[in-house]
């Protein structure tokens, strides 16, 4: 009987052990596998590490690159705008205009280049790419007056005296004290027979310009067209009172004569 439960005994140990070694062997398994998820989960994380990495390298270089070729940009446009304005100084505009389209094709909104540019279509009667700039520096910058006067001067050029209008108009709201943008508003409302208009806009610049004769002249011009010759044959003998040797009161004072 002994004997018999020796090998029971021994029996139940062997199949404890393999037991075991099963039961070890399934978690050293399961822990190989967990281990490799572990890994693959670790090398996920370290490939994106250094996919973001080579991407942040990357855009640090774009950046540098891009600084460096601003910086290379800003150097051509001070050169080439310092040369327009040697060409421009010397009524050169054809060279001036090449640099200022150079420039333009590096910073298209750059201020200087177009306010230069603009300014050189006006000299040389190039009215129409003149608005076209001026239209955009009202666009970029809508609190600046003078962009406005200056559209105005180019609708005027181009006789589009109702666009001229409503652009003076725009410019005085912005800018009151310019006693030549009421006188030029005068001159496009003139050009469409609103005399009155005509005469309120001459009369105020000659307000804010008290000697400036030409604006004195200008209402004894509209005074005429209106068919009032008495007040201009009055207004040019003030006129001459202070400018004797003026030609044009003269002139328009000796046409007025003929009339009466």
């Amino acid at each position: 009987m002994t004997q018999i439960y020796l090998i029971i005994f021994a029996f139940l140990v062997l199949i404890f052990v393999i037991g075991r070694r099963l039961f070890l062997n399934k978690k050293t398994v399961h822990f190989q596998k967990e281990l490799e998820k572990e890994q693959k989960k670790i090398k996920r994380v370290e490939t994106k590490m250094k996919k973001r990495e080579r991407e942040e390298r990357i855009e640090e270089q774009r950046k540098a690159n891009n600084e460096e070729n601003i910086q290379r940009n800003i150097a051509h446009i001070n050169s080439f705008l310092r040369k327009a304005e040697l060409h421009i100084a010397r009524d050169e505009y054809p060279e001036a205009t090449k640099l200022l389209v150079q420039v333009l094709a590096l910073d298209d909104d750059n201020r200087l280049a177009n306010e230069r540019l603009a300014y050189v279509y006006l000299k040389t009667n190039q009215y129409k790419k003149a608005e076209l700039i001026y239209k955009k520096l009202t666009t970029l910058f809508p609190k600046d007056s003078l962009y406005y006067a200056n559209l105005g001067h180019t609708y005027f050029n181009q006789k589009k005296y109702k666009e001229a209008v409503k652009t003076y108009e725009k410019s005085l709201q912005l800018d009151s004290n310019k006693p030549e943008r009421f006188a030029q508003l005068g001159r496009a409302y003139l050009l469409l027979r609103n005399y009155e208009n005509a005469l309120e806009k001459f009369t105020h610049a000659h307000r804010q310009d008290l000697r400036n004769a030409d604006y004195m002249l200008l209402i004894a011009e509209t005074h005429l067209k209106n068919q009032d010759p008495i007040k201009a044959r009055e207004l040019l003998h003030k006129i001459l009172e202070y400018e004797p040797y003026n030609q044009d009161a003269k002139a328009l004072l000796k046409e007025i004569l003929e009339l009466l």
